[in-house]
């Protein structure tokens, strides 16, 4: 466990914990750095799926929940703000790539039943694949796509959401050991559909609920996963456009 001691004071030079709203026009919610995210801004996530997502009749951009994803146009088209659905999962477009180059890639897969986070015990290891899956149709190479899941201590919501970018390129290096950084932990995934398993058997219950994940695809195809410590996981992808 020594690594993963190591990797908090790694990290936190690399990637400052910084938060920022998950949808348009909601004030920042505050965050208790043990427990995570405090006040009624941090459900703003949840009121999005139960009003705008999971209510009959209210899958419009004219729903006022949805109007970050619309980039606040109520007439936008819903189809480019949620990019896909099943009974479980839902895609939505983060407020992050209004007004960006239409390159660039920034989204957000969430469960459609209450769960907060990685903390919480009832996580779905099927977000992993459904978030993949929804990335490559936005990025066309497996290479560039970045998941990442923020710990409590660096995140704004209480509703799970994994974000889905394109990866940085100092992450490649670091993902296939071009370059090192001491104290970065790395674990070789079996594959997309157990990821919150075995970064529990790596990291252990005591840590998993102050643990940020990065999955990508390593230079060989075979899945990776960066681990930090109470840092945001999703600086180690191309979050914003400017």
């Amino acid at each position: 466990m020594k690594e993963w001691r190591r990797l908090g004071a790694m990290a936190l030079l690399f990637i400052p914990l910084t938060l920022l709203a998950c949808t348009g026009g909601q004030s920042s919610s505050r965050l208790n750095k043990n427990s995570g995210p405090e006040g009624p801004a941090a459900n703003a996530l949840w009121g999005l799926l139960s009003q705008c997502i999971n209510a009959s009749g209210n899958q419009t951009c004219a729903c006022p929940s949805l109007l970050g994803s619309c980039c606040a146009g109520p007439a936008s088209s819903y189809a480019d703000a949620v990019w896909a659905t099943t009974p479980d999962f839902v895609a939505l477009r983060d407020v992050k790539q209004c007004a960006c180059p239409s390159e660039f890639v920034h989204g957000l897969a969430l469960p459609r039943v209450k769960v907060t986070g990685i903390e919480d015990l009832n996580r779905p290891n099927a977000i992993w694949p459904f978030a993949w899956q929804t990335a490559a149709t936005k990025i066309a190479n497996p290479q560039e796509i970045c998941l990442a899941i923020n710990p409590p201590q660096a995140r704004s919501q209480n509703q799970m959401h994994v974000h889905m970018m394109r990866l940085l390129p100092k992450t490649r290096t670091w993902l296939d050991g071009v370059q090192q950084l001491d104290g970065l932990v790395l674990l070789d995934l079996t594959d997309l559909h157990g990821v919150f398993t075995e970064v529990l058997v790596k990291v252990g219950a005591d840590q998993m609920g102050k643990t940020g994940v990065v999955v990508a695809q390593g230079v060989h195809g075979r899945y990776r996963a960066l681990l930090t410590d109470r840092t945001a996981a999703e600086h180690f992808c191309q979050k914003l456009c400017d």
